[in-house]
């Protein structure tokens, strides 16, 4: 039996990323020096020549100078601080970049898209190994770095199960040092992977590595023999789920961090990604939700989701309010949060006020029966809390 290498993991996640319909390149090959360069210099993390093309394609119908002033600030984020410009990343990812237009004197705002939520495979997907970056006179090696639309949304870092010192933490670390030589990369991070070859994990840039989780199998899929590293190339990493995940199942919070040595506390901000029942959860959710208001044939029942304790059940109405919200199926929808004791109903409504981000709205907290009932005397819209 052949050992398995780092290199053969690396390739073999490659040819399954190629199967789901990615495009491969290698890093040497799109390097500033390479034989199809895409990328203006060793310190680029952007691939962009292809994002100019994606951001045409994208937007068709724009002027040429409002793709390229929403070009500029992708590239220019205003900071040095990772979470800071993560964050100021997603909502131009998520949102669109507005830009002022000019024309015939009257200037109005206009919006850029850099993703195509709706219609998954008008995105692009590069899977790109051996990519070399240079920053700070610091020079890494990334084993592999997914793009969609030439920006680089998905960082795997890979290690050999068959080294005891090459283990699935190490990878972990390794990210967290790159953060720290190479950080632009994670400017525009949307998910981190770390794998041994067999067991894969997941997680947002700022987990620690306790909240890295494995990406299991639909529950309609049963026996799924395959190691945890290609189940979750098949089904995370699919482009549909990828891009619903970077889209309606990824926030921003701000968590109390108490200094061991000087006991200060102080407030920093987290990512947090959907783990792989939440995600199902909602897009099940969703569908049903789609089924029952159906104005030709809805029955008006939706369902219920049952969760087990600590499952993340606040994040999962999260995620799926906001995706509801959106949805260009759903009318202006009213929200209504309701809760059994008044603890929950706070605690539920700090989560949603922290998330208006995803939302686009923010949350009302009713006070009494009078308040709520004429919360509720709007057409639509609105999430609110009772």
């Amino acid at each position: 039996m052949s050992k398995l290498s780092e290199n053969t993991i690396e390739l073999s996640l490659i040819d399954q990323l190629v199967s789901q319909g990615y495009t491969y390149f290698n890093g040497t090959d799109i390097s500033p020096i390479g034989s199809t360069p895409q990328r203006e210099s060793f310190s680029s993390v952007l691939l962009e020549k292809h994002f100019k093309e994606s951001l045409k394609k994208l937007n068709p119908t724009l002027p040429e100078s409002a793709r390229l002033e929403a070009y500029q600030k992708v590239i220019n984020l205003g900071t040095e601080d990772i979470m800071e410009n993560n964050e100021r990343f997603h909502t131009l990812l998520t949102n669109g970049v507005t830009v002022e237009y000019t024309k015939e004197g009257r200037t109005k705002g206009i919006n850029v898209k850099l993703l195509d939520a709706e219609n998954p495979d008008n995105n692009s997907f590069w899977a790109v190994n051996q990519l070399v970056v240079k920053e700070n006179n610091n020079e890494k090696r990334f084993d592999v770095v997914i793009y969609v639309n030439g920006l680089p949304l998905v960082f795997i870092e890979l290690k050999s199960a068959t080294s005891e010192k090459a283990t699935i933490r190490k990878a972990y670390t390794q990210i967290q040092n790159y953060k720290k030589s190479v950080p632009s990369i994670f400017y525009y991070n949307a998910i981190c992977v770390i794998s041994d070859g067999i067991d894969a994990k997941t997680s947002s840039v700022s987990a620690p590595f306790t909240r890295f989780l494995s990406w299991k199998t639909p529950k309609e899929v049963a026996n799924d023999v395959r190691t945890e590293l290609q189940i979750l190339t098949e089904y995370m990493l699919d482009k549909k789920v990828l891009v619903e995940l970077i889209r309606y199942c990824t926030v921003f919070e701000k968590e109390e961090k108490k200094d061991d040595k000087t006991s200060i506390i102080s407030q920093v901000k987290i990512k947090k990604v959907g783990a792989y029942h939440q995600y199902y959860a909602v897009q099940k959710a969703v569908k049903q939700t789609l089924r029952a208001t159906n104005s030709k044939d809805g029955d008006r029942k939706v369902g219920v989701v049952w969760h087990t304790q600590g499952s993340g059940k606040s994040l999962s109405m999260v995620f799926y309010s906001g995706q509801i919200i959106t949805h260009p199926q759903m009318e202006n929808p009213t929200i209504v949060m309701l809760t059994d004791r008044n603890d929950l109903d706070d605690q539920l409504f700090g989560t949603f006020g922290n998330c208006v981000g995803l939302l686009r709205q923010t949350p009302v907290q009713a006070n009494n029966r009078e308040h709520i009932k004429e919360l509720l005397k709007v057409s639509g819209g609105g999430v609110i809390f009772t």
